[in-house]
C-alpha cells in the first residue's frame, strides 16, 4: 500500500476520525492510497473544504511558476534508521530519482532538512499517547 501525504489543511479530514471524536488531530493528514506507487491523484478534485467547512474557508493554491522538470530541485530519502523503507519501495523511488535526473531535474540523495528523526518519532508517539480516545 502506498500513500500520498498532501500539505496539512489541503484535503478535508471529514470522515477520517474515529467515532466520537469531534476535532481532528493537529498532526493528521488525509490523502489517497493506492496498491502501487502510481498515484495519479487530482489535487483539484481532492483539495479544498468539504460542504460543511466550505462555508467558512476556501482554498486558493497558486499555479507553479516552474514549467519543466529541470526547474525543480528534488531531495530523495530512500530510508531512515528511524523509519525503515522496504527494499522494493526504495527501488521504485530510485527509479523515479533516476528518471527525474535524466529529465535534468536537480536530484540529490544527500540533501536533508535539519530534523532529528528519532526526536520527531518520540514527539509523535508522545502526542498520540496524550490524545483522548473515544468512549
Amino acid at each position: 500500500m502506498f500513500g500520498h501525504k498532501p500539505t496539512f489543511g489541503v484535503v478535508s479530514p471529514r470522515g477520517h476520525a474515529l467515532a466520537g471524536n469531534v476535532a481532528q488531530a493537529d498532526i493528521s493528514v488525509c490523502g489517497p492510497l493506492a496498491a502501487a506507487p502510481r498515484i495519479r491523484d487530482r489535487p483539484d478534485v481532492m483539495a479544498g473544504p468539504d460542504e460543511i467547512d466550505g462555508r467558512g474557508w476556501t482554498l486558493s493554491l497558486p499555479r507553479s511558476k516552474k514549467k519543466t522538470l529541470r526547474d525543480f530541485k528534488v531531495a530523495v530519502v530512500l530510508s531512515d534508521p528511524n523509519c525503515e523503507v522496504d527494499q522494493s519501495v526504495q527501488a521504485e523511488l530510485q527509479k523515479l530519482a533516476s528518471f527525474l535526473g535524466k529529465q535534468k531535474a536537480k536530484v540529490s540523495d544527500t540533501a536533508r532538512p535539519a530534523i532529528d528523526t528519532a526526536e520527531q518519532n518520540d514527539v509523535y508517539v508522545a502526542c498520540c499517547a496524550r490524545r483522548p480516545r473515544a468512549a
